[in-house]
């Protein structure tokens, strides 16, 4: 009887060490997959940056930022719309938009902290 209750045991705790071990590379597979995800949007982001400038002769304002993509008559330009609607990163956050001396700084609500500085117009 006592050896039933011991393996018993044991099963259970060997289950539990496997599930920890599963669910943690899991969990590092999701976070890895968000961050690639909100590079790519990024990316993507900057591209369409570069075409409202291209396009309206200046860069988005702070205060207006990537709101200006999906109205640049924000900004007063008459273009037709970059994208459809502003953007929300995988973590469902806003995407910060700064401009700074000519460089577009894009930060996502990542738990890593990276971001995107766009430098060459």
């Amino acid at each position: 009887m006592p050896f039933k209750l011991i393996s018993k045991y044991f099963i259970v705790f060997v289950v539990g060490v496997i599930v920890t071990l599963f669910s943690q590379k899991a969990l590092n597979n999701l976070i890895t997959y968000k961050t690639d995800e909100s590079r790519t949007m990024l990316v993507t982001l900057g591209d369409k940056i570069r075409e409202f400038r291209k396009a309206c002769g200046k860069l988005p304002t702070n205060e207006n930022g990537l709101k200006a993509l999906v109205d640049p008559s924000v900004e007063g330009c008459a273009a037709n719309p970059f994208l459809p609607l502003v953007p929300v990163d995988p973590w469902d956050g806003t995407i910060t938009y700064i401009i700074l001396e000519d460089k577009v700084y894009l930060f996502p609500s990542n738990p890593e902290g990276s971001f995107l500085k766009i430098e060459s117009w």
